[in-house]
């Protein structure tokens, strides 16, 4: 899709202020020309109106006393006057021209100004003026172009003006302000908007916005530590619980050793490390004395006991965060021992051995001790036995 031409508003503006301002010169231009038109027309009227009477008089007399050849002159130096377009004397009621001055074309014309001329309270002629309509309309088109002219050169200066106001307080501000918006990043929500712009009283409608962005900023900024505490809690929890599944799924939960499945899967590593830094590595395999007799005769619920007593001795037998056992079968276990060579592994395998056969046993269901003794095998592993030797304890 093609992207839309940029264009800034100073610019419409200015376009939509200066057709405005053109028409309403116009207007105003042609309201000057009217009213100067009509006032025009009114002096001029009344300014030929004045001196057709005194001409009247004169013509007067020279119709009565002398000839009317000698009215000619006369109506020639009137013909002559600004706004004059045609003048004539004739006799009443429409009669015969004594004399004609102007326009020929204007002669049947309706009259603008019509002046009797009398002589002893008698009327003995007519004189006509006509207005030149032409030259008042020149005195019209003179204001109204006088007027759109001092217009233009008004909207000009106002134009102008407005152009440096509207790019400093409006086009400016408002392409930094976007682009502040198109640089802020999901990190830079604390960057406050700081508008360049000339110190004044009081805010407007930008300042309003920048105030609006800050808050924007500061809500989206609270609600991103808001996630990301929720994040981090999830996280923990769903960690512990993971770290509990992981523990759930290698730890037998009868006797809170490890299960077969751990023991498979630490067991190669141990004998990896034994093998690649040349350390000791011994375990001990623990096996329950007569554990299907404990079951057959006193119940699964007391062979239970027992195995839960026994993960307990042998966690007890412990030396460190290096040992571990696993329950490797139903009444079996094996005694992983790193870092441990044969000897201190016989010794350890004593201490369990002495530790079961000295404690008070196990209480069944019906109040009776259950004496319980183990028999352990000990081996150390050497490099290249696939399955170290054991050394049987009885």
């Amino acid at each position: 899709m093609k992207e839309p031409r940029f264009q800034p508003i100073a610019v419409r503006l200015i376009r939509a202020i200066l057709a405005w301002s053109l028409l309403m010169s116009l207007a105003l231009s042609a309201c000057v020309g009217w009213w100067a038109h009509r006032e025009a027309s009114a002096q001029v009227n009344a300014a030929l109106r004045q001196q057709g009477e005194a001409l009247a008089r004169n013509v007067a007399e020279a119709l009565w006393q002398v000839s009317p050849d000698l009215i000619q002159p006369h109506i020639s130096t009137v013909a002559s006057w600004p706004g004059v377009d045609y003048v004539e004397v004739a006799e009443p009621a429409g009669g015969a021209r004594f004399a004609v001055s102007g326009s020929a074309g204007k002669q049947h014309r309706h009259a603008d100004i019509q002046l009797p001329i009398i002589r002893d309270a008698r009327p003995i002629g007519t004189l006509r003026i006509d207005i030149d309509q032409a030259a008042i309309d020149r005195i019209a088109m003179q204001a109204a172009l006088k007027s759109m002219a001092s217009s233009l050169v008004l909207v000009a200066l106002v134009l102008g003006v407005e152009l440096v106001m509207l790019r400093r307080q409006l086009q400016l501000p408002m392409q930094e302000l976007a682009g502040f918006l198109r640089g802020l990043g999901a990190n830079q929500l604390d960057q406050r908007l700081l508008l360049q712009r000339p110190p004044k009283p009081s805010q407007d409608e930008l300042d309003l916005v920048a105030e609006g962005i800050a808050s924007l900023q500061a809500r989206i900024a609270g609600h991103v530590r808001e996630l990301d505490a929720r994040v981090a809690e999830r996280t923990e929890q769903l960690q512990t619980a993971l770290d509990t599944l992981k523990t759930l799924a290698v730890t037998d939960p009868l006797t809170g050793c490890h299960n077969r499945l751990a023991f498979t899967q630490k067991y190669p590593d141990a004998l990896t490390h034994a093998e690649r830094y040349a350390r000791p590595l011994s375990i001990v395999f623990c096996d329950v004395d007569r554990f299907k007799a404990i079951n057959d005769n006193h119940g699964h619920p007391a062979g239970d006991r027992v195995l839960a007593a026994m993960g307990q001795w042998l966690r007890t037998t412990l030396r460190g965060s290096s040992d571990w056992v696993a329950r490797y079968g139903g009444e079996e276990f094996v005694l992983v021992l790193p870092e441990t060579p044969l000897a201190q592994a016989l010794e350890v395998a004593e201490r369990l051995r002495v530790l079961v056969e000295q404690s008070e046993g196990v209480a069944t269901e019906g109040g009776r001790q259950l004496h319980v003794t183990v028999s352990l095998g000990v081996a150390q592993w050497q490099a290249g036995e696939m399955q170290p030797p054991l050394q049987v304890i009885a």
